[in-house]
């Protein structure tokens, strides 16, 4: 039965909006390279390098991320950025910054970790600042004080050293920074050494308690670093 008269003047309209919302949608409707083009699938941009030009806004873009609250000063990045981009060339992997510049108390937190992972902290050169580091965390844990006591004598301890300047570690000086290793396998973690002794400046060691790389700036006449923390 065919539509006529006023009838067949509203359908008209009706089927023909119709019509047209229809093929908008099917226009709109993404296809696999839609989504991957608008960075929906996670999955193509899982190598995409996090990048310090991304985080700045500005400068060169080095390969690497950097820990929530970590501090990195100007040399170390300068270093950094041309560590990663030559690793990242090689490896296709973004480096991990866990650690940089700290305060006194960030630096006494991460020797109590140390201490706590069972390291005695024996590779530290200057004994007469970090035995009576050692001394206040074994006292305070055999009276159970609590983490945030211990932290805390340690790092009034520390920052009176500093005063005096004295630095048991460069991060306490902007001259060091940390690189999780953890996830990197063996031919990457070769790999990084020989590509920081290529840049240059720069002293490397691979730790164990908790598994990372301290890298840290040669400054003048400072000798060969022997700790990590």
């Amino acid at each position: 039965m065919r539509a006529r008269g006023p009838v067949a003047r509203r359908l008209v309209p009706t089927l023909a909006l119709a019509l047209g919302l229809g093929f908008t949608l099917v226009a709109l409707a993404p296809g696999p390279a839609a989504r991957a083009e608008g960075g929906d699938d996670v999955s193509a941009q899982a190598d995409a390098p996090v990048t310090a030009k991304a985080r700045r806004g500005k400068g060169k873009a080095p390969y690497y991320t950097v820990a929530s609250g970590a501090r990195l000063s100007d040399p170390v990045r300068e270093k950094l950025g041309a560590i990663a981009e030559r690793f990242y060339a090689k490896t296709r992997h973004v480096l991990y910054v866990t650690s940089g510049t700290r305060s006194p108390e960030e630096q006494a937190r991460a020797m109590y970790k140390k201490l706590r992972l069972g390291d005695r902290l024996r590779a530290y050169r200057n004994r007469a600042a970090v035995d009576p580091l050692v001394a206040i965390y074994d006292k305070g844990r055999r009276k159970r004080r609590p983490e945030k006591e211990i932290v805390g004598e340690m790092a009034r301890v520390i920052a009176g050293q500093c005063e005096r300047g004295v630095y048991l570690s460069r991060h306490l000086k902007a001259h060091a920074f940390d690189l999780r290793s953890y996830d990197l396998t063996s031919s990457q973690r070769r790999t990084l050494v020989a590509i920081v002794r290529e840049v240059g400046g720069v002293y490397v060691l691979q730790e164990k308690r908790p598994p990372h790389f301290h890298l840290e700036l040669k400054i003048g006449a400072e000798p060969a670093p022997t700790d990590s923390e």
